[in-house]
């Protein structure tokens, strides 16, 4: 009996291993940031950001199949870019003030990846949970800064259109809800979670 319980064990995990894949993917990434802050700079006055900014970088993810169906995928993304800003003085007039705040985003995000392989064509759809983090540069006559990181969660998917064997081709996007600045929003216009969109494509290594 215990004899035939082990074989049974070894020839599952054979037929898991076998079954276990994976794919490493590099591309170019669009995020939407939708930024929330407002910060007192002494007696020069506030600014206040309340809009979207449009981020340009990069997307980085693997993916390793546990099933056939179902994978456990790490995603990096790294955006680049500016947000529009209103400014708000009191008592003393600035000159040549901006009108946008530079800002870097990164999320860092693990979680299942459910795919199904058509022809060609392997569409998928993906729950991620991790952590982002940001970068606020304020340029010009007032330069100041603030950065913060807190819990990320991401909803989305996207389709790979196989090349060969090895290569195929990533359209991705993506729902990027952050919880970043708290400590910086005023309830009148801020809300404690940024809702943003990101769009991906790029090409994916399949082993």
């Amino acid at each position: 009996m215990k004899f035939s319980v082990v074989i049974v064990g070894m020839l599952f995990a054979a037929s898991l291993s076998a079954q276990t894949a994976g794919n490493l993917y590099f591309g170019y990434s669009f995020v939407s940031n939708d930024l929330h802050v407002y910060k007192f700079l002494g007696e020069n006055g506030s600014y206040s950001a309340n809009g979207r900014g449009n981020l340009n970088g990069w997307n980085l993810s693997g993916e390793m199949k546990v099933f056939r169906w179902i994978g456990v995928a790490a995603d990096v993304n790294g955006s680049y870019g500016s947000v529009p800003i209103d400014f708000l003085f009191n008592s003393v007039v600035v000159q040549n003030h901006p009108t946008s705040i530079n800002t870097n985003f990164y999320t860092f995000l693990f979680g299942p990846r459910v795919s199904v392989q058509v022809g060609r064509i392997r569409p998928f759809a993906e729950v991620l949970v991790g952590l982002a983090w940001q970068n606020l540069d304020l340029g010009g006559s007032l330069p100041d800064s603030e950065h913060d990181r807190n819990l990320a969660t991401a909803y989305g998917g996207g389709l790979d259109y196989r090349v060969s064997s090895r290569l195929a081709w990533r359209v991705q996007a993506d729902y990027v809800a952050s919880r970043l600045f708290q400590g910086l929003q005023i309830n009148t216009f801020s809300t404690p979670v940024q809702h943003n969109f990101r769009f991906s494509t790029g090409i994916v290594f399949r082993f």
